[in-house]
């Protein structure tokens, strides 16, 4: 089994996600989060507003999941928002033609459909085996849907970011702001991929992270870029297929990116490593020309190696003005702004796009370890990850004085520390689940606690133990930091 397969192995059995609608025929490209994982979904959310929102001073928003068309006009996604499509001329079979090239050739497509049609020239349908034509076509990627009696045309919005866009002039008049200023959404996205699958992967609906920082075009700096300056970060140059290290220093001085787009390349690195992705198995690479949109001035991704292959978790985007331009454009509204010297501009745009679904099944495979000396295979979640941060058992559930107790110390850690209890099963089938669902600290109440009032705590990674007075516990647990360190004194 590949470690994709044996992560939903353990992801099915544990409640962390699951097909939708599964009394059914599911169909693909659709996961209802469990009890476990939306845990896990919200610790990495709000990993996000700490860095993205809480530490720069943005704005959180949630727009409206339908859009009328006008809007997803003025953004392009209505003509620009497709996926090329090889339709079989026999059978009928319909497939990603950009993604069966990139199969083949082991890089992305370029763009060119001409050259797309050449290069599959005598390919064999998948499903029926003959050769499958030159039938290729754009397919828009979004969800149509129609508003009121009237049938006003709309879409189930692809992004998140053009609520954040529509709102802008609003949003920046009520605080009344000066630039920059930064406003976030996490919310959920549609795209009608035509073949959805590796699980988490490619959906159909997923939820995105974004962040908008709007700016001055003549000020591209950023006011903390000085304490991100030195973050060492790998990096795949255009042209290039070797990673190389480099830091937002090195970039800003090579002229790759600006200032504010090399400082928030450094936050989401750190992001990513605190949620727990291998920085071993991460970088950003540089799209060539022929992948970036014809408005951007940039578009750096974070890809990660899993088991699947090479993903995109996050696409960092410089959007100049097109957005707001647009928009200004279809509304007839006057979406610029004024600054202190007079000078009057539509705010330029950069961008920080996270797919939460792919960042957190790529943890999944980063912190995954085999069955080795323990007869499971278990998480290394971060701290701040893991659903539950203890896992508490009493040693015998048929022992009422232990029960009663282990009882006790649940009530003094609620609302302290988050709290995971099961009093059925074996104690060694209990620290299994634990390590299953990645929890970093089993507590034990035996014998030894009705004596003493001390209970045994086990650390997931190592599997040591040591006894505490159940009125340390939580001293105890929260200087064992949040990454993944030692219990303090835990040998004393």
């Amino acid at each position: 089994m590949e470690v994709h397969e044996r992560v939903f192995e353990i992801a099915l059995n544990r409640l962390f996600f699951y097909p939708s609608n599964e009394i059914y025929e599911a169909r693909a490209g659709f996961y209802d989060y469990g009890p476990v994982g939306i845990r896990i979904k919200r610790n990495i959310e709000r990993l996000w507003r700490e860095v993205f929102i809480e530490e720069e001073d943005a704005y959180e928003v949630s727009s409206a999941v339908v859009t009328p068309e006008i809007v997803l006009q003025a953004s392009g996604h209505v003509d620009e928002f497709t996926d090329p499509l090889l339709e079989c001329a026999h059978c009928h079979y319909k497939v990603r033609a950009d993604k069966i090239v990139e199969e083949l050739e082991g890089k992305a497509w370029n763009g060119d459909m001409e050259e797309l049609r050449e290069k599959l020239k005598g390919f064999k349908c998948r499903r029926c085996g003959k050769e499958a034509g030159s039938n290729i076509y754009k397919s828009n990627l979004m969800f149509s849907t129609a508003i009121g009696y009237d049938g006003d045309k709309a879409y189930l919005r692809p992004e998140t970011a053009q609520g954040i866009f529509t709102s802008f002039d609003r949003n920046f008049k009520s605080l009344g702001a000066t630039l920059p200023i930064a406003i976030g959404q996490v919310g959920r996205s549609f795209r009608n991929e035509i073949s959805p699958r590796r699980g988490l992967i490619r959906l159909r609906e997923f939820h995105q992270m974004e962040l908008e920082y709007f700016m001055d075009p003549q000020k591209q700096e950023h006011k903390n870029f000085e304490k991100l300056k030195d973050v060492k970060m790998a990096f795949m140059h255009r042209g290039a297929n070797e990673v190389v290290e480099e830091t937002p220093s090195t970039l800003v001085e090579k002229e790759v990116c600006s200032g504010v787009f090399a400082y928030f390349l450094a936050k989401e690195w750190l992001f990513m490593k605190r949620v727990g992705l291998d920085v071993k198995r991460m970088w950003f690479r540089h799209l060539e020309e022929g992948e970036t949109p014809h408005y951007s001035g940039g578009n750096i991704d974070l890809e990660v190696e899993t088991s699947y292959g090479i993903v995109e978790v996050a696409g960092n985007a410089y959007r100049k003005d097109y957005d707001l331009s647009r928009h200004a454009q279809f509304s007839k509204k006057n979406l610029s702004v004024k600054e202190e010297d007079g000078r009057e501009f539509i705010p330029h745009v950069f961008e920080v796009s996270i797919g939460l679904e792919r960042t957190l099944f790529s943890m999944l495979e980063h912190t995954f370890v085999e069955k080795g000396e323990r007869k499971w295979a278990w998480f290394r979640f971060t701290h701040e990850i893991a659903p539950y941060m203890v896992a508490l058992y009493p040693l015998l559930s048929n022992n009422e004085e232990i029960v009663k107790m282990a009882k006790k110390v649940r009530e003094e850690l609620k609302g302290k520390l988050p709290l995971y209890y099961r009093e059925k099963g074996s104690i060694g089938r209990r620290y299994a689940k634990a390590d299953e669902i990645g929890i970093p600290y089993a507590i034990t109440v035996d014998h030894e606690s009705l004596e003493d009032g001390t209970v045994t705590i086990r650390d997931r990674d190592s599997g040591e133990q040591v006894r505490v007075a159940v009125e340390d516990i939580v001293e105890r647990i929260m200087k064992s930091g949040v990454a993944g360190e030692v219990i303090d004194g835990r040998k004393g």
